[in-house]
């Protein structure tokens, strides 16, 4: 028996479903980017079988920013960690470069696929002095949110994470 609607959540869950089929009809809540990943022809006009809501939109990035800035005046520098694969967090990272400047940040991408790459990006850029971290929602760094929590802490990074 097929059923006659999917509910998914996440980016990832959403292109999976997306994949296996074309004609049932898929409603999506917890994703980034509807446009950009693909999901919709235009938010107000989704087309094919998907339709949903966002939770976030790019321009959340430069309001992590200056979240960042609020929290420590102090820093000079902010390591924006995100996957690199999934539109909404290249979005939101392009907001925060588009805020940086105005804010007088220099922006780092801390672009993520695993545990290793959390781990050796946040400690180089700890290397220097005056710097803060913003941490986009994926499936790689809310797996991972202990490791970057715990080197947030040792190296005294304040951080913004979207989730709490």
């Amino acid at each position: 028996m097929m059923p006659d609607l999917m509910v998914s959540s996440t980016n990832q869950v959403t292109r999976i479903l997306q994949q296996e089929t074309p004609t049932i009809p898929i409603v999506f809540a917890f994703i980034g980017d509807p446009v950009g990943s693909g999901f919709a022809a235009s938010l107000a006009r989704p087309g094919k079988n998907l339709t949903g809501f966002a939770n976030f939109e790019n321009s959340i990035g430069g309001k992590w920013l200056e979240l960042a800035k609020e929290i420590a005046p102090h820093a000079k520098r902010v390591g924006f960690v995100f996957s690199p694969d999934a539109a909404p967090n290249v979005g939101f990272f392009h907001a925060a470069e588009a805020a940086a400047p105005s804010l007088g940040i220099k922006l780092a991408a801390l672009a993520v696929r695993d545990a290793t790459d959390i781990e050796q990006d946040i400690i180089a850029f700890a290397s220097e002095a005056d710097g803060g971290l913003i941490v986009a929602p994926h499936a790689v760094t809310l797996g991972n949110r202990n490791l970057i929590i715990e080197l947030a802490v040792r190296y005294r990074l304040p951080a913004v994470y979207s989730d709490r």
